[in-house]
């Protein structure tokens, strides 16, 4: 995941690559935390997307994340 290309998956959003590239899941440094983001092939063309947040300083980073990637799932989502 090129820098141009996190850009435009994560705008206004500080993030820096931490895993390998040939790695299993994406480890970003994404906000106050670090971000896992894993993606799995299933059947019929669906994908399964599992994301971990992790290190967020305060409970309420927690809630405001949640919100965040529910939003950023969606968004991706939508075709166009």
């Amino acid at each position: 995941l090129e820098s141009d290309g996190r850009a435009s998956l994560f705008p206004g959003q500080d993030c820096d690559l931490r895993s390998k590239p040939t790695s299993k899941g994406i480890r970003l440094s994404l906000g106050p935390g670090i971000a896992l983001l894993s993606l799995e092939a299933k059947s019929r063309g669906r994908l399964k997307v599992v994301i971990n947040h992790e290190q967020l300083p305060k409970l309420d980073d927690v809630e405001e994340w949640k919100f965040y990637w529910a939003e950023w799932l969606e968004a991706i989502e939508e075709p166009g």
